[in-house]
């Protein structure tokens, strides 16, 4: 009997001590579980509290204050954003007049029935652009004043001739390579007459020898033609007004120069100039680097050119007021501009 005890006493003793384990291990599970429901329940209250602070911001900001069914700092804030709204809201209507007012007086002063300049977005690169008549006398090509026999140098000392001379400057670039002393690389007639002569190597080295490299010229006519080098030492029948040889092409009879590759990381602020058609150009230049092929890109996609011709690169200038560009500076050898 007292044996009988003594095993049934051990047998509650390990029965009990398997059960409060069991119970203490569950109790830790419950416990854990706890915890982990109270994080998950304020992440809810969390994100439900947000989602509701969100649909009142956006479904009632333009409404009174007064109506807003939130309190304290949230009401305050609301308020707050609504006013910064409100001003901000006029102010751009403030700045949308001043700069419709501005552009409407530059276009007064510097537009010219026919031209057209804009700002151009291709590939999401920006391009400032002038598309000018060339049948109107109004394109010319300096490197001396005539007078003088003065070279100009930079796009102010010829705004300032010309200002001087009654003649208002509406669009003006460097008008291809110089060397050194500022002289031009390669071809250069001004008015008729031939300040530099033809380069017919093709060897040589930088963008100028990239074949086929090019002549940009203005006939007696008026009319502007893209040759290549090649092309433009056979033609007899042309009395030239005006020309500038630089290179390489940048579009060949509607197909752009194979020596350019697209994705290429070669970048640089490049000018250019493009023929529409015989009586219209386009004068381009980017605003920041771009590659050999997404400009000549820009020539032949957008503005349909069959030729266009690089001018020149990081030295480049550009001046038109149209678009608010004021570039005046430079060291120059050739320019281009338009009068007035």
């Amino acid at each position: 009997m007292r044996f009988f005890s003594i095993v049934l006493f051990a047998f509650f003793f390990n029965f009990s001590s398997c059960v409060f384990s069991k119970l203490k291990e569950a109790n830790k599970k419950v416990a854990t579980l706890t915890e982990q429901k109270k994080y998950a329940e304020s992440k809810v209250a969390e994100q439900d509290s947000l989602s509701k602070v969100n649909t009142v911001l956006s479904t009632k900001i333009d409404q009174p204050v007064d109506s807003l069914e939130v309190k304290g700092d949230t009401m305050a804030s609301l308020g707050q954003l609504r006013d910064q709204k409100a001003k901000l809201i006029a102010r751009n209507r403030e700045l949308t007049d001043t700069i419709a007012q501005y552009q409407n007086a530059l276009k007064e002063i510097f537009a010219i029935e026919g031209n057209k300049a804009e700002r151009v977005i291709f590939k999401d690169q920006s391009f400032d652009c002038y598309v000018a008549k060339t049948n109107n006398g109004q394109i010319q090509f300096f490197l001396r004043d005539e007078d003088e026999n003065k070279p100009y140098l930079s796009l102010n000392n010829l705004k300032t001739d010309l200002s001087k001379k009654g003649k208002q400057l509406v669009f003006a670039s460097n008008a291809g390579m110089y060397m050194g002393n500022n002289e031009p690389q390669g071809l250069f007639i001004q008015n008729g007459l031939e300040l530099a002569p033809i380069d017919k190597k093709k060897d040589g080295y930088g963008n100028f020898y990239l074949q086929p490299n090019g002549v940009f010229f203005i006939d007696t006519a008026g009319l502007a033609r893209v040759f290549t080098t090649k092309n433009y030492l056979q033609e007899k029948q042309i009395t030239v007004k005006y020309a500038t040889q630089s290179g390489p092409l940048l579009v060949i009879e509607g197909i752009i120069n194979a020596k350019f590759t697209e994705g290429s990381s070669n970048k640089n602020i490049r000018n250019g100039v493009g023929i529409i058609d015989s009586n219209l150009v386009v004068f381009v230049i980017s605003n920041k680097p771009v590659n050999f092929f997404d400009f000549a890109s820009l020539f032949k996609e957008h503005f349909k050119c069959q030729n266009a011709l690089y001018l020149d690169g990081a030295i480049s200038r550009t001046y038109l007021p149209e678009l608010a560009r004021l570039e005046l500076d430079g060291n120059f050898g050739p320019m281009i501009g338009i009068l007035k």
